[in-house]
């Protein structure tokens, strides 16, 4: 992706039995190459596209690696959902 482009970051949540779910306490963490937190955001159901389908817009202003992480709450237990992209200029 480009600096200075939005992306859409999304996920998808399931429940135990495979079934899609909207998670409690769904947030959202992205993390540099070094594993140093660098944004974050707090979401709703508002944020979900549909059932289990989350989204969220993010606009990076530096070049380098990136780590995503959508985590939310299933029945006590916490449930992640990471991925990475890269950014250039170019």
């Amino acid at each position: 992706m480009q600096r200075g482009d939005t992306v859409k970051l999304t996920a998808v949540f399931r429940d135990w039995g495979g079934e899609l779910v909207n998670p409690d306490n769904v947030g959202l963490k992205i993390y540099n190459a070094r594993q140093v937190e660098v944004y974050s955001a707090s979401l709703s159901d508002m944020d979900a596209e549909s059932l289990g389908n989350y989204f969220h817009f993010y606009t990076p202003e530096n070049d380098g690696f990136y780590i995503y992480e959508f985590s939310g709450t299933l029945d006590g237990n916490t449930v992640l959902r990471r991925k990475d992209f890269e950014v250039k200029f170019v």
